[in-house]
């Protein structure tokens, strides 16, 4: 009976989200449409070694991002840090903190990413004013998670998101919330998350303040103030399902290992603003090394991923690598540092 339960509660959440991204993003093609894009960056280096196929897997901090119901997987008070430099000199960091309890387990986030200084440029002076700006943004959420069943998880983040451009700023707040659920089908794990639902976002400041002549075909007319007005744009909802499986393991039902795990996983996903992609990641544990490896069949330039990461000092420090591929852009490297106490 409580198999049945989870079961018929993960169809119809699955059905409800789907429906509900379908009609949003019925009509007309979206791609590129969304603002605070940054958001679709993904963090740490456990997931993005693996290509983001991580929904079924979320067990550590970078859960925040990836699926916040994945924190209950978090055994110990830990602390998350990741640094990745972009193209063109931006950088892109995390950092996480999530804290387990009898009850469940709660955690803190924030993304931030920031362009560094850009000399503005006009139709007058295209060569440049000798003026800089920067363009920065934000993301900072409180998560909770918790079992529902023995074998069914939970969980909800709520979040605080700013983009800055020069002196012009927009915010909104947003929600993810996903889910987990270990199987009997070979112990196979199905997570789903859906991220980023909220309002929308709309640039406002100074230096859209300007004047104009409201009758320009009569001489004499006094200038008045004005506002340039800008459009409200929607945030990158995505909506991610995966399986994970242990082909080798402690909990694997194929082959038995104490030592050593070997790890298959398979996410689909759906975004708003562009085209469904799938991503396949294998992750493989022995003795605190684990090495990594992922491929995102988008059609994009990203593609294939790699990494790795070493426990020290009795399992409390983890220090991670991944490098993506991005075709002609070339290599992106990210470092992680996690802590546990």
């Amino acid at each position: 009976m409580e198999f049945v339960f989870k079961v018929l509660f993960m169809k119809r959440l699955a059905f409800v989200i789907i429906l509900f991204i379908s009609l949003s993003s019925y009509g007309f093609d979206k791609t590129g449409s969304s603002a605070a894009q940054f958001l679709k960056i993904g963090v740490g280096t456990r997931a993005t070694a693996m290509a983001g196929s991580f929904v079924a897997l979320a067990n550590d901090v970078s859960s925040l991002y990836w699926n916040p119901a994945g924190i209950v997987g978090v055994q110990s008070t830990a602390l998350m840090g990741s640094h990745m430099m972009l193209f063109a000199g931006i950088s892109h960091e995390f950092v996480g903190f999530v804290m387990p309890f009898a009850q469940g387990s709660v955690g803190f986030g924030a993304i931030f990413l920031n362009s560094g200084e850009m000399e503005i440029t006009t139709p007058r002076e295209p060569n440049g004013t000798g003026i800089t700006f920067s363009y920065g943004c934000a993301s900072v959420g409180l998560s909770y998670a918790r079992y529902l069943t023995d074998r069914f998880c939970t969980g909800l983040t709520l979040k605080y998101i700013q983009e800055r451009a020069w002196n012009e700023t927009s915010s909104t707040f947003a929600f993810d919330i996903g889910s987990q659920l270990e199987t009997d089908i070979l112990g196979m794990r199905v997570g789903m998350c859906m991220s980023n639902f909220g309002g929308g976002m709309r640039l406002e400041g100074r230096d859209l303040l300007t004047t104009g002549d409201i009758a320009p075909d009569i001489s004499g007319n006094p200038d008045v103030s004005a506002v340039l007005e800008t459009s409200s744009w929607n945030l990158p909802l995505h909506f991610r399902v995966g399986t994970a499986l242990d082909i080798i393991g402690e909990k694997s039902q194929i082959v038995k290992s104490d030592i050593h795990r070997i790890t298959l996983l398979v996410d689909a996903n759906h975004s708003n603003d562009n085209r469904e992609w799938v991503s396949s990641g294998l992750e493989y544990e022995f003795v605190g090394i684990s090495l990594r490896s992922g491929y995102r069949f988008s059609g994009d330039e990203e593609g294939l991923s790699l990494g790795g990461s070493i426990c020290m000092g009795g399992g409390k420090f983890e220090v991670g690598y991944a490098l993506t591929d991005f075709g002609r852009l070339g290599g992106v490297h990210r470092f992680s540092l996690e802590m546990k106490w």
